[in-house]
């Protein structure tokens, strides 16, 4: 489906996670591989990134059942 409402999200290509923009060296950078190279931009509906802003911020705590 294509939205002409979008939203770019910058994802680390080698571990999977979302990457953080530095501000002082003007790049993303990832905190998982502590650099910034491997990083991809996507572009999302923006539906998605606020469904992601509010799976953030729920409470889930995962406990192994053994």
């Amino acid at each position: 489906m294509l939205s002409h409402v979008f939203h770019l999200l910058q994802v680390c290509t080698k571990c999977g996670l979302l990457a953080h923009f530095n501000h002082k060296l003007k790049l993303p950078f990832c905190s998982m591989c502590k650099n910034g190279d491997g990083i991809a931009t996507m572009k999302l509906p923006y539906a998605c990134k606020l469904l992601f802003q509010v799976v953030i911020y729920l409470p889930l705590y995962i406990d192994q059942i053994t």
